[in-house]
């Protein structure tokens, strides 16, 4: 689910493993949850966020979701909240590795990392709740306003639309493009240029340019949390997701009838 990688340097690699799509379920958000939690205590000087080649995430698993009723809705939006806490409040640089695809959850959990690297190729790069009945909560639309500006932001939430990595780039959803065996790698180099600094006044520069972050998601709001179990439970959304699960199961048994 999350491998541990050690870097070296005081650097771990957190590396999404749930092939073949990294699909985002509860277990996979709790499971990193736990990963960045043990970084932190172990006084870890920096983490890696990475993915499968090719495949950064794909976005939440709608079957496991639609399975799991309001219950395990509401669950899985908490998991959501907290994680994005967690990383707007990481004590440490946070670097993401994305790998290739990184859709709607996957580009989520990157907007609240430090640094993002991607690797060149002919990836997809959305945050497109809004085309399957989701809509983003205010504190998630503030957090990517704060990298993208606000016209952009819009573009992206509202419209749905999907970017390839220069796309991306050009508006600062990104910060570079390097081949995809080099990403992990320079993602580790940008750490390294941060923990090269003198410790005490580079966290402290960070927390304060990251302040308003921080303060968007002091701990996961009840009430935005209601309003996002909402927005996945209202009838015209199940319906896509409906038609989503029924999508892949299709797949499958192509898959397993060829």
């Amino acid at each position: 689910m999350i491998e541990v990688i050690e870097q070296g340097s005081g650097v771990v690699e957190l590396r999404l493993s749930r092939p073949p799509a990294n699909l985002m379920d509860i277990v996979t958000l709790k499971a990193l949850g736990t990963s960045l939690t043990s970084a932190f205590e172990d006084g870890r000087q920096g983490v890696i966020l990475s993915g499968l080649p090719g495949v950064f995430s794909a976005g939440i698993d709608s079957v496991a979701l639609l399975s799991s009723g309001e219950f395990g809705t509401r669950a899985f939006c908490q998991e959501i909240f907290k994680l994005a806490a967690q990383m707007a409040n990481s004590p440490i640089p946070i670097v993401t590795a994305i790998t290739g695809h990184c859709i709607a959850s996957g580009v989520l959990i990157s907007i609240f990392s430090d640094y993002r690297v991607v690797a060149s190729g002919n990836w997809r790069l959305a945050l497109n709740e809004v085309k399957v009945g989701i809509a983003l909560p205010e504190c998630f639309q503030f957090a990517l306003s704060r990298i993208v500006g606000s016209f952009f932001a819009e573009r992206i939430l509202v419209f749905g639309e999907e970017l390839t990595p220069n796309q991306a780039k050009k508006i600062q959803l990104i910060d570079e493009i390097v081949p995809q065996h080099e990403v992990v790698l320079r993602a580790k180099e940008k750490l390294m240029e941060l923990l090269m600094l003198p410790k005490h006044s580079m966290l402290r520069a960070r927390e304060i340019a990251r302040r308003d972050l921080a303060q968007a998601f002091p701990h996961p709001d009840q009430v935005a949390v209601e309003e996002l179990v909402e927005s996945f439970l209202h009838p015209l959304t199940r319906n896509i997701f409906d038609h989503l699960a029924e999508n892949m199961k299709r797949k499958e048994l192509v898959k397993i009838s060829v």
